[in-house]
């Protein structure tokens, strides 16, 4: 696979860069170095003003699904994929310590979202078929769920505030939509940002 890095002002090529079996691309919180994922369990980091590699992640062999840096640009969270089983993993942005936070053998992601103050991580898993939000810490301890649907809690985002910002599938009797949630980390103050009847405002511009 080819990445390319484009002027989003004049809208020019200003270089790409090539790796094989390409899966996921993330830019570090600084813009200066981009990390790139594939097939083969690669993960490199990049200068993004000259093109050239930096570090690589040794050691790890399962698909690279997405990838996220920490708020302080020393850590790179990622899924591994093996199959439909998808475990969470962290490391630093140097390619060493590599460290997996989940082990349950669950389908997750593919988006990871690290809180403001870089101490845990947000994600969408499945089990009994139903998908929930999950917080982990970045040392792997204190997995839990803090959303719980009937249909799916998916695709977590989290707010300056530390808040999490999730979509949520609405799928019960007549209702069958797609709504937009937040809540805190510990699962309290759940709030509905936009649905019920919002979906009908806005214009058709």
């Amino acid at each position: 696979g080819r990445m390319y890095i484009w002027d989003t002002a004049t809208g020019q090529n200003l270089r790409s860069i090539e790796q094989a079996g390409l899966t996921s691309l993330s830019w570090s919180p600084d813009g200066m170095q981009l990390a790139s994922g594939s097939q083969d369990g690669t993960i490199i980091t990049w200068d993004a003003a000259t093109g050239q590699s930096l570090s690589t992640l040794i050691g790890h062999t399962d698909l690279v699904y997405s990838m996220a840096w920490s708020p302080d640009g020393a850590h790179i969270a990622f899924f591994s994929a093996r199959g439909v089983a998808r475990e969470l993993f962290i490391m630093r942005a140097d390619g060493s310590e590599a460290l997996r936070l989940t082990s349950d053998g669950t389908e997750k992601g593919p988006r990871v979202a690290w809180s403001p103050d870089g101490s845990c991580l947000a994600f969408h898993a499945y089990r009994d078929r139903t998908a929930g939000i999950y917080i982990v810490n970045a040392d792997g301890t204190g997995l839990r769920q803090i959303s719980f649907n009937q249909s799916h809690d998916l695709d977590p985002s989290v707010l300056d505030d530390g808040r999490i910002v999730f979509s949520r599938w609405e799928n019960a009797g007549r209702n069958n939509e797609i709504n937009l949630y937040a809540v805190r980390p510990d699962g309290t103050q759940l709030e509905l940002l936009y649905g019920a009847q919002s979906h009908s405002t806005g214009t058709d511009e």
